[in-house]
């Protein structure tokens, strides 16, 4: 028998603020063992724990996934003790992501974009309020199903055929998602973070995106809601040190689940892996810079008929307008790239998530290397479908 915590969302008076966090709600012995979709946790007498609700094994923090009686189903522990060692690290040299500390430059950083969050949720706050949880997707594996995390760097273009034959999760960034879907690659999930008005919408409008589903920021675009047609997970920011992660968010969608604030959506894209249970993780198009002079892979739009063509794109020309270059290791870049790159390297060392890169290119030196066609090789080999339950549990949640 083990000792299990159970912890529950409660609104509380802090001074003279109101917030709502987690608050113990009781403590008792109960078997504890792995099950088919999760940890397995049954107490002797019928126990009120609720879908909402957090339990404690240990060190280790499990979401509630189904309730049955006195037996509660938990998803996989997403390290969020683990993670709070990310924010202490302060690896971002450009104000990214920072340790957080008194006149937090985070916080600064934060605050020129609350006026656009804020904006954006209010235009349709009770859709976002009525839609789903990013929480059915954690832990949907146990570290045993691998998945490409895919980017829309310039270096995409060498190894996108590859996708065809990979045999697990296919994690798209929404840059990424019509430079799959034009290839007929279909990916499982696709990822925005970022809250700009109508660049995103652009990147996500395309014919049968009622096929697949979407992680999706609460404070992004509205306009993105009305060009997707598929399911909708949405999540929260998380920035331990931020007030508007810290108090706002939670209490405007207090129910919601959240991933930490990692600078971009590659990195959001490697969290979602993580949290997802997937790994291991292999990194496409994750250039993190201009490789060849090129400023993103090949782009494409649909047509009326709903067939994809090519966008010619002036790399030349953007690549002189673009500003605040830097060089890294040969590749030139842009200066938050680096950013970027150092918190992808962080997320496995400080973290532990099992990720490598198979890009080919870029600026992200510092994560172990493989040929993706090699990866796809071996992997292919006895898979026989193995990994097709999940897909088709994906689409089905």
């Amino acid at each position: 028998m083990t000792s299990v915590k159970v912890e529950r969302l409660k609104r509380v008076k802090v001074g003279h603020e109101w917030a709502t966090i987690f608050k113990p709600h009781f403590e008792a012995e109960a078997a504890v063992e792995p099950g088919a979709e999760g940890l397995v946790i049954r107490f002797g007498d019928v126990m009120d724990v609720g879908k909402e609700d957090r339990v404690w094994v240990g060190e280790k923090i499990y979401n509630v996934s189904a309730v049955d009686g006195s037996s509660l189903t938990c998803a996989y522990d997403h390290n969020e003790t683990a993670l709070e060692e990310l924010y202490r690290a302060g690896f971002c040299q450009f104000g990214v992501l920072e340790a957080v500390r008194k006149d937090d430059p985070t916080e600064r950083f934060m605050d020129s974009w609350v006026g656009t969050y804020m904006v954006n949720i209010a235009e349709h706050y009770h859709e976002i309020r009525a839609g789903r949880d990013i929480k059915p997707l954690f832990g949907l594996a146990e570290r045993n199903v691998p998945v490409a995390c895919v980017g829309a760097g310039p270096s995409l273009d060498k190894n996108v055929h590859l996708l065809k034959d990979f045999p697990g999760i296919i994690i798209a960034v929404d840059k990424a998602y019509k430079m799959l879907l034009a290839r007929g690659i279909e990916p499982d999930l696709v990822v925005s973070v970022d809250c700009h008005y109508d660049l995103i919408a652009d990147m996500l409008k395309a014919p049968g995106s009622e096929h697949h589903s979407l992680v999706l920021n609460t404070c992004a675009d509205p306009k993105i809601l009305k060009v997707w047609k598929g399911k909708v997970y949405w999540y929260l920011m998380k920035h331990p040190g931020v007030q508007f992660t810290d108090k706002i968010l939670p209490a405007l969608f207090p129910t919601f689940s959240a991933i930490p604030n990692v600078g971009c959506v590659g990195n959001t894209a490697i969290l979602l892996a993580d949290h997802c249970g997937l790994s291991p993780i292999f990194l496409v198009g994750y250039d993190f810079g201009y490789t060849g002079g090129r400023m993103h892979a090949q782009r494409f739009g649909f047509g009326d008929d709903g067939k994809p063509f090519p966008i010619e794109d002036d790399h030349a020309k953007l690549f002189d307008e673009r500003s605040a270059k830097i060089e890294v290791d040969g590749v030139v870049t842009y200066v938050p790239y680096v950013g970027f790159a150092k918190t992808a390297v962080a997320i496995r060392e400080k973290v532990g998530v099992d990720v490598t890169n198979c890009t080919g290119g870029g600026i992200i030196n510092e994560l172990p290397k493989r040929p993706f066609e090699d990866v796809v090789r071996e992997l292919s080999q006895g898979s026989d479908g193995k990994f097709r339950d999940l897909r088709e549990k994906i689409k089905s949640l």
